[in-house]
């Protein structure tokens, strides 16, 4: 496992609708420094309550995946995150700033697709450690400086090598009839499957090996299916 963290190399914005809310928002994301990991910002909101992007932070995964702050950082709430934040792991970034001025992701094209195009377009480097007083961040490159980023957030930045988890034992989880199993074995590979009632999308299986398969053309552009009443 890499014990360099990554960041963008610049600034990139997208505007668009939410599926769920139909309100037309603007997103910009920002390069952030080592340790700070992947967090929104709702400038929106009085005090622009930070919003981590971790599995602590969801609130609801009806319809799509929430996540929120706890009532000592406003209570505050962003939607249907999950196309931006696997453009964003996909790419590497393990550190993000994400601006946004609504209480929802926009939806863009139903995929990855378009967020990780706009990844490539502004490129991927090496995070820095954040400077004196907090006020900038230098990259791990010489001589390269990121620019400022002075955001009053929750996060706690860490800069230690992440540890490897190693799987010993076949671990599930069921919810319904939904489940996740996860398997020792040499190679990581994702498989999914879907049984779903419309004729459209039934029964689908598909398997990912990131190691084999480039994630811009095997998972980017999938997309979000809808109903129409």
């Amino acid at each position: 496992m890499s014990s360099v963290y990554y960041t963008l190399a610049g600034m990139f914005e997208r505007s668009g609708v939410g599926l769920h809310s139909g309100i037309s928002t603007k997103v910009r994301v920002l390069p952030a420094a080592a340790g700070e990991g992947r967090y929104f910002v709702r400038v929106d909101l009085p005090g622009k309550p930070v919003i981590p992007a971790n599995i602590d932070a969801v609130s609801d995964t009806t319809l799509s995946t929430e996540l929120s702050t706890s009532a000592q950082y406003g209570n505050a709430t962003v939607r249907t995150v999950e196309h931006l934040l696997a453009a964003l792991a996909g790419s590497g970034v393990d550190n993000a700033q994400i601006e946004i001025d609504g209480p929802e992701v926009p939806l863009l094209d139903g995929s990855a697709k378009v967020w990780l195009e706009a990844i490539q377009e502004v490129g991927v480097v090496a995070a820095g450690v954040r400077g004196i007083e907090g006020k900038a961040y230098e990259s791990f490159t010489p001589g390269q400086v990121r620019g400022t980023l002075t955001p009053p957030h929750p996060l706690t930045p860490s800069v230690t090598t992440p540890i490897p988890f190693v799987l010993n034992e076949p671990v599930s989880v069921y919810h319904g009839d939904a489940f996740v199993t996860a398997l020792p074995a040499p190679t990581t590979r994702f498989t999914y499957g879907i049984d779903f009632a419309l004729p459209a999308i039934g029964k689908q299986w598909y398997s990912w090996t990131p190691e084999k398969d480039n994630f811009a053309d095997a998972i980017a552009p999938a997309r979000t299916f809808g109903l129409a009443d």
